[in-house]
């Protein structure tokens, strides 16, 4: 799942005007992030396989240190504390450790069965929405416009460049999202982890500049 993970933070976002939009954003897309660090830290594994989409495409050999339920609690409870300590209120940190943390579940519903509870354990968990594009376009897609719209309407993005900037952004995530699960694997398995750690960084970087937090 990408654009439902940033779906979620742009939700929030919406109704959230005291804090950035980029910073519900990465709490949503945090563990994407840290798979791709911890893959190129050798900590955790994943290869690509034949097929089209990324449910036949992406096999994770092991992530349970970024993408397990176990995990997610533990980065979005050090989430919460990072945002206290910066003088964020114990609400705004509740929020955002539940986005964390409820990456997992957005995945359980995504993925075929390759999502852990904790590092070491072979049970996985996952319903398969992605083996279905058209299931995919009309739940996952539904939530990226519904939060599009939302997000339009209610964050006073102000300015023409911060509304090219967010229509813009949002038109090229719906296109990696489409390739996601429905194209080819990459065409180079080496430089995929960096390319996505880098594709994710910058989402979040869109988040902080489509609009103005407002005290």
């Amino acid at each position: 799942m990408l654009a439902g993970h940033v779906a979620t933070g742009l939700l929030v976002g919406a109704r959230s005007r005291q804090v950035s939009a980029g910073t519900w954003i990465l709490a949503a897309v945090l563990v994407d992030l840290l798979v791709f660090v911890f893959v190129l830290a050798g900590i955790e594994r994943i290869e690509f396989l034949d097929g089209r989409g990324a449910a036949r495409y992406f096999h994770p050999l092991e992530i349970g240190f970024s993408h397990s339920l176990a995990a997610g609690v533990v980065f979005g409870a050090l989430f919460a504390l990072a945002l206290i300590a910066a003088g964020h209120a114990r609400r705004t940190a509740l929020v955002a450790a539940i986005l964390v943390a409820g990456h997992w579940v957005l995945d359980v519903i995504s993925h075929p069965p390759d999502m852990p509870l904790a590092p070491g354990l072979t049970w996985r968990v996952g319903l398969g929405l992605w083996t279905s594009i058209p299931a995919t376009l009309a739940i996952e897609g539904g939530m990226w416009v519904a939060a599009l719209v939302l997000f339009a309407r209610h964050a006073g993005s102000s300015g023409i460049a911060r509304r090219v900037l967010y229509w813009a952004g949002a038109a090229l995530i719906t296109l990696v999202w489409i390739g996601n699960i429905a194209g080819p694997p990459p065409a180079n398995p080496a430089t995929a982890p960096v390319a996505s750690l880098i594709l994710f960084a910058l989402i979040v970087a869109w988040g902080y500049g489509i609009a103005r937090k407002t005290s």
